[in-house]
């Protein structure tokens, strides 16, 4: 089995997501493994259109899949995989184009409707790979982001991921919106519907907190008088 240059682009941006590879034991062969939740069904079969592997769907489990075992794999887990353990590299982040990087944001990407933020969750890499695509995103797209952390209680343990500011989300957008499908549009801020509760929300939790905090509301009108020469 051959990987074109289309695939290959694929396959870098679902391991950077939510892909794996693993060593079948089986036989001398290695094993790409990509799934996705049954509302994401319509992403998943159009990487099937692109990629020549095996696509299943499981309706009580919720989930669909996309799998393929061949020694051509040995090159991407050889790149991705340290001690058996999953890494991004500059590398790995050099060989992307702007469909890898696309199909890396359609897999763990989020856009915050209420901020116009976009969010990759990257917490399957540690800080230092974090760092890594810190540094690639500032240097290689000219985009500055942060990395944020969140601690989770269940594990006990530090998460990282990276977060793209209103005006950086823009550019990052910019790149990448060509290759975005159809059901995955609301990602890049085309959902109106989502736009619409997002501001509701706001309108609702900015009342809510005025009233919960009325003496704050009355310094800021007291200041506001001031500032606008008021009586």
């Amino acid at each position: 089995m051959e990987i074109d240059k289309l695939g290959e682009q694929i396959i870098l941006g679902s391991l950077l997501g939510d892909a794996g590879i693993n060593k079948d034991k089986r036989y001398e062969g290695y094993g790409f493994a990509d799934r996705h939740s049954l509302d994401q069904v319509d992403y998943l079969l159009w990487k099937h259109k692109q990629l020549p592997f095996n696509f299943k769907a499981y309706e009580k489990s919720n989930l669909c899949t996309l799998r393929k075992n061949n020694k051509v794999f040995k090159e991407y887990r050889e790149l991705f995989y340290k001690d058996k353990k999953k890494v991004v590299t500059k590398e790995i982040l050099d060989r992307l184009n702007p469909l890898g990087l696309a199909v890396w944001y359609m897999d763990d990407g989020n856009y915050h409707y209420r901020s116009n933020v976009v969010r990759i969750y990257t917490q399957s890499f540690e800080l230092e790979g974090n760092q890594i695509i810190k540094e690639w995103f500032e240097k290689k797209l000219n985009i500055n982001i942060k990395i944020k952390k969140i601690y989770s209680k269940k594990y006990q343990k530090a998460y990282f991921y990276i977060e793209i500011s209103t005006s950086n989300a823009k550019k990052f957008i910019n790149i990448i919106k060509d290759h975005i499908i159809k059901s995955m549009e609301y990602k890049i801020g085309l959902d109106e519907g989502r736009r619409k509760l997002a501001k509701a929300k706001l309108k609702e939790y900015s009342k809510k907190w005025w009233k919960e905090n009325e003496e704050k509301r009355k310094q800021y009108y007291i200041s506001w008088k001031k500032r606008n020469n008021k009586p």
